[in-house]
This record gives C-alpha cells, structure tokens and sequence, in this order.
C-alpha cells in the first residue's frame, strides 16, 4: 500500500487532491459509506475509480468502493470488453459486478426510436436498483466541471432556468445519495490522468453523441472561452462557488 502510493506522479496527486477537496466541501461521504462507483470504462468513469480507490489509502475515514458497469443489448458506451475491466478490478482488489439490461429490444417492443433519454433513464435505474442489491447508500458519477458548465448553458439556453448539475443528490426519502467526486476536475485533466495512469478506456460512440444538444454547449462554450479565458470557470462559479477558494458562494 505504501509503495502504491509513494510511486503516485505529481499530477495525478493533484487530481486526487481535487477530488478530495469537492468530497469535503459538500460532505459527499461518511464513515462506513458502501459506494457505487458507475464505471462505463471510459476516461471519466476510471478516473474516478481510481482517485477514489489511492484517496481511500491515506484517508482516515473508512469506506467501501463497489465498481458497477451496466452493459446494454447495444454497442455504445457500454461495450467495453468485460475481460478488460474484470482484469483492472481484480488488480485493484475492488468488489465488481456487470449489469445486465434491453434498450434496443425494450425499443423495438414499443415501436420507437433510439433516444438518450431512455438509454439513460434505464441505465440509471440499473444503478439505482443496484444499491439495494449490493446493500449501497452511495453511487458515484463521472461528471466533470465540463458536464456542469454544459448543463448550466442548457437550462439556461433551453429551459430558461438558471440550475446546474449538484454535486450530491439525496434520493427517495435519503434512501441512497448520488455523488460527483469530479466536480472541480476538468474533462482535459481526466483524459491526461487516464493516459499517465495507463487506465483502459474504450473508444465506442452512442450513435446519438454527434446529435445531442450537449454537443452544440461543448461548441458554445469553446468560444466562449476564446473570448475569455477564464469562461469556464465563470460560468461554474455563478453557481458553485470558485473550487480554489476555500468556502463556496
């Protein structure tokens, strides 16, 4: 354990860092904590499984990390070889489990389209399920700062609401929370964090991923940050707060 963590790079030691500070501003965790951690087998996901996984080393609260991937009838972001992520699990000595659901058939069935909002809405209810199949109080999420921004333009944009994506949400009566360890992380620092780490991260489009509005937020906000610099981090800060000063707004 200890050489494990003396052999951490400086980079991915900040990243972990980050992550424990957006852990303890909105007290996403508590002793004795059984979190799910939705790993899809992308950059984001296994960035959070692994900072959770070195932060849980030095940190003296105790808790569980139970690794989730919830594979479709599809091939999208859940085709990732199972192989490859059991052998990343079992080197990490994290308890595992694959989900199993239907979206195309489910689609076929009702005579509709593929949408992202169903996609999403059962693989969450996949996740969600899960937390009383493996006794969780926690699932963890890969959103980013960049998920965040984008969320924010499109309720704005869109929906003429000034609401982002919370950092922690409780759900049916506090049953269970969800939590996003990498809210103060951007999408660049996940993508280098993953290559310096050597994390196996699959390459697999949702056939919807060039048509969403999140595309044309990612697009906006890009030139918004040409004009400013500093954009992206105004933009979170309307609503959060700014991630180096120590209290938020």
């Amino acid at each position: 354990m200890g050489s494990e963590i003396s052999s951490i790079d400086n980079f991915s030691f900040r990243i972990i860092k980050k992550v424990g500070l957006a852990i303890n501003r909105f007290k996403m965790l508590s002793e004795n904590d059984r979190i799910i951690v939705a790993v899809s087998g992308g950059k984001d996901s296994l960035t959070l499984l692994k900072a959770l996984h070195i932060r849980k080393m030095w940190v003296p609260m105790k808790y569980d990390i139970v690794a989730v991937n919830v594979q479709s009838d599809m091939h999208c972001s859940g085709c990732i070889h199972r192989d490859t992520l059991t052998r990343l699990f079992e080197e990490m000595k994290i308890e595992y489990h694959f989900e199993e659901i239907e979206i195309l058939k489910k689609l076929r069935e009702k005579g509709e389209k593929l949408n992202c909002f169903f996609c999403s809405w059962n693989r969450r209810k996949a996740l969600f399920l899960a937390t009383k199949k493996y006794n969780c109080n926690k699932i963890a999420m890969g959103h980013h700062m960049d998920d965040v921004v984008h969320t924010i333009l499109m309720n704005l944009i869109i929906h003429g609401r000034r609401e982002g994506m919370d950092p922690k949400v409780s759900f049916f009566g506090g049953e269970f929370e969800l939590i996003r360890p990498l809210f103060f992380i951007r999408e660049s620092e996940t993508k280098k964090f993953a290559e310096i780490n050597n994390l196996p991260h699959h390459f697999c489009k949702c056939p919807e991923a060039s048509r969403n509005i999140r595309v044309e937020m990612r697009r906006l906000t890009e030139e918004m940050n040409r004009i400013n610099s500093k954009a992206y981090l105004n933009i979170f800060s309307s609503l959060y707060g700014n991630p180096g000063r120590h209290n938020p707004r």
